[in-house]
């Protein structure tokens, strides 16, 4: 598979990798800015489509066209996956980024890495990411030299936990009213078994884990206290409140890291970039300068 300007690798069902078809090096010859990163990191929301996804890839082409896109989905059937499985479905990512650029043994020979997380089901997927490459690269001191630039873009997200929100987020992709009753006939009691279970076992609600994962400064390898972390968000917005993102904002803040908000007056969940794309895309080129200016 392939686009005008990139191929296309279906590494599994929810894992793609899109190659630039052009070379930083012919960039250069064309007078075209390369100074951008070597990968983009895209974690799509629940049940998104990779169609939908690849329009955010091509809006990025136009940005960095010399850039590495790794897209990851995530859907309902992911969600419930037991670790293992999730594990070994992810495990390809992490030689992906060797691959392209992104080599936490050797941090100064890569241009860099944005990280585009949309929404919770997106944050969830970027969590078991984070979480798999830790357990291979356990080691913190594994970093030497100067750490690439890096930039992190939430798009709605994160959210809290409640049954009505996640109910809402997770049943939004179901069109067939029939399947939709049944779906919540399964979901409400499945929640509410996963919220006895956590309660008994002393474990925090997963999205709370992933505002707690997300509040620590190295939440990747390659990030610090001082990596831009842009929050994209909308009062519109009926399945992330637009109260419980400026409150994780304020929480990063209050520990010391960088976090930014960007709020969109009038669009709806994951729909900023379609509402308002000048503003959207500024925002996403302004935050790479300020991950460029951070690492040097």
């Amino acid at each position: 598979m392939s686009t005008s300007t990139r191929t296309v690798l279906r590494v599994n069902s929810r894992v793609s990798i899109l190659k630039p078809l052009v070379t930083p090096e012919s960039l250069i010859t064309e007078n075209v800015d390369v100074d951008g990163p070597s990968v983009i990191l895209i974690c799509g929301w629940m049940d998104a489509k990779f169609g939908t996804l690849l329009k955010y890839s091509q809006a990025y082409d136009k940005l960095f066209p010399h850039a590495t896109h790794i897209i990851l989905e995530q859907n309902m059937g992911g969600f419930w996956m037991p670790r293992s499985m999730r594990e070994k479905e992810l495990a390809p990512v992490a030689d992906l980024l060797v691959h392209s650029g992104i080599d936490w043994a050797n941090p100064s020979t890569s241009r860099g890495l944005i990280v585009h997380t949309f929404s919770n089901g997106g944050c969830f997927r970027l969590v078991q990411l984070i979480g798999l490459i830790r357990k291979l690269h356990p080691s913190p001191q594994r970093l030497e030299g100067p750490l690439p630039p890096t930039a992190m873009i939430f798009d709605s997200c994160p959210g809290r936990a409640s049954l009505i929100l996640v109910h809402r987020a997770m049943a939004a992709s179901i069109s067939n009213p029939i399947l939709k009753a049944l779906f919540t006939l399964f979901f409400v009691p499945a929640y509410g078994v996963r919220w006895v279970i956590n309660a008994l076992l002393r474990r925090p609600d997963p999205i709370e884990a992933v505002r707690r994962e997300f509040a620590r400064a190295d939440v990747l390898p390659w990030t610090t206290a001082c990596t831009p972390r842009v929050f994209v968000y909308s009062p519109r917005d009926a399945m992330v409140m637009p109260e419980d993102v400026e409150a994780h904002a304020a929480s990063l803040v209050e520990k010391g890291l960088t976090a930014k908000l960007e709020k969109f007056a009038t669009s709806a969940h994951v729909a900023h970039a379609r509402v308002e794309p000048e503003r959207y895309w500024g925002i996403v080129r302004d935050a790479w300068e300020a991950a460029k200016n951070t690492a040097a």
